[in-house]
């Protein structure tokens, strides 16, 4: 390896730990409501979003508010970028990522590897 490949893996891994603690610092200051260095330049734009929105910052919403506000949302014909929810194809797209993210959450990359392998190999063997 180069020079440039050994820079780029130095920098590869010093920038996220050289990084990591001012970035967990501002996290952190913005989730306690504390003063951070972007406060001059974004706080007036805050403020206008919510001014706009008629939203008061010093008040947190409640889930009965949440509820309220899906409730609120009118419901909208399917169009050309839509696709209808109360169909066949949904359902079973639906079903189809639930046992996807389900069995990837179950059945870890390595134990899968072997299953793989014998599906290639069937390939393999109906190509001959």
């Amino acid at each position: 390896m180069n020079w440039h490949g050994w820079a780029e893996v130095a920098l590869t891994l010093a920038l996220p730990f050289l990084l990591g603690w001012p970035m967990g610092v501002f996290i952190s200051r913005v989730w306690n409501g504390e003063r951070t260095w972007l406060d001059p330049m974004l706080r007036p734009v805050e403020r206008g979003f919510y001014a706009a929105l008629g939203v008061r910052a010093d008040q947190s919403q409640t889930w009965i508010a949440y509820a309220g506000a899906l409730s609120a949302k009118p419901k909208l014909a399917p169009s050309a970028g839509t696709s209808p929810t109360d169909g066949g194809l949904f359902v079973g797209l639906l079903i189809g990522m639930i046992l996807i993210f389900g069995g990837l959450q179950f059945f870890p990359g390595l134990a899968l590897g072997p299953i793989v392998e014998h599906f290639q190999a069937l390939q393999a063997l109906r190509g001959l």
